[in-house]
């Protein structure tokens, strides 16, 4: 297979979304042959070799200790299960997990998928459509059919946000006393309960960040940034999350959760400016026009688009949605959200930090 392969380009990498499993390749106009031979190989026919599985395992292993060693580690192994509420599917194996884990048990997770489930196929690129169509015939097309559609598993899209947390979770690092991290979420919802007002939320998001910034960083003179996200589900009903997280000394993170509960109720009370409305907007939308002219773009919003067509009418009102935005929406947003007593909130600090 190699010396077929020689002077192709191709790729095969095997991703885990919130709904499916993902085989993505890139490649050149010219190999677009050999690439779609080669996943649909290992869609067709997948090798579960078990040294590759024992050395991917001894790989993981040796990763938990460096998670561990500092606050933004412990934050990547364990805040994303915290926040889905313990949910294991957003859990990072323990030492003892991977320990137990043995190559059949990759098999039984997809191999039926894999011979069963439907398929869809993203193409982007510099591409002749009728050729697309034909080679995608030739490879994927040419695999014993397969049902259009398939139910999602019961219960499946079930996602909870995790309940307030009046003191924050403490969660502890093998790093250095002076270092730490905090955390403070919000429930939001999901993506398609209002896309108009999903824009809204994620501007109020942008305006949020920019006044932390300026308290915690400029009007303290700290040098440490603060991060603030809105992230709406596109799979899971009446889930989404809001948070602000920053790395600092331990002994600031009070004043930290005091600045952003003070943020957050000027927010819900006072509409913003129209000039603090233009700066949380414009760089969104020219990061949003900028992404636009790559191929990452394209495939990421348009994969699982044939089987959930309103991924197609993201696209379609994006821009349009972001210049409709007003100052009162963001306001409405941040009193949905942006409210004490639905905080999650977290610290994440050394044994002896104080």
């Amino acid at each position: 297979m190699v010396g077929a392969l020689a002077g192709h380009i191709y790729g095969a990498q095997l991703a885990i979304t919130d709904n499916a499993f993902q085989l993505q390749g890139a490649t050149r106009p010219q190999d677009l042959a050999t690439q779609l031979q080669v996943l649909a190989a290992y869609v067709s026919d997948p090798g579960y070799r078990p040294e590759a599985f024992e050395r991917l395992k001894r790989n993981y292993l040796s990763v938990l200790p460096q998670l561990a060693a500092t606050p933004e580690g412990v934050v990547q192994r364990d805040v994303e299960r915290l926040l889905h509420n313990g949910d294991p599917r957003w859990a990072i194996p323990t030492a003892a997990e991977l320990e137990a884990a043995q190559p059949g048990d990759l098999k039984a997770l997809i191999a039926e998928p894999f011979s069963k489930a439907p398929i869809e196929i993203t193409i982007v690129g510099d591409v002749n459509v009728d050729d697309a169509i034909a080679q995608v015939a030739a490879t994927f097309g040419a695999l014993p059919s397969r049902p259009i559609s398939e139910a999602a598993p019961a219960g499946g899209d079930v996602v909870q946000f995790p309940a307030a947390t009046p003191a924050p979770v403490m969660l502890t690092d093998g790093g250095r006393p002076d270092q730490a991290m905090a955390i403070i979420a919000w429930p939001v919802t999901d993506f398609y309960q209002d896309s108009r007002a999903s824009r809204a939320d994620m501007l109020a998001g942008e305006v949020l960040e920019g006044r932390v910034i300026d308290r915690v960083r400029m009007a303290e003179g700290a040098t440490y940034s603060p991060q603030v996200q809105v992230a709406l589900s596109e799979t899971f009903p009446n889930y989404g999350i809001a948070y602000a997280a920053v790395e600092m000394p331990p002994q600031k993170i009070p004043g930290f959760f005091a600045d952003v509960a003070s943020i957050t109720a000027v927010l819900r009370d006072r509409a913003i400016s129209p000039d603090e409305l233009e700066r949380a907007r414009n760089p969104r939308v020219a990061t949003l026009k900028k992404s636009m002219l790559t191929n990452e773009y394209w495939l990421l919003r348009l994969e699982g688009s044939v089987g959930d067509p309103r991924r197609l009418a993201i696209i379609r009102t994006m821009l349009s949605d972001y210049a409709k935005v007003t100052a009162p929406e963001i306001q409405a947003a941040a009193k949905r959200y942006f409210v004490p007593d639905r905080a999650w909130k977290a610290v994440i600090k050394a044994p002896a930090a104080p």
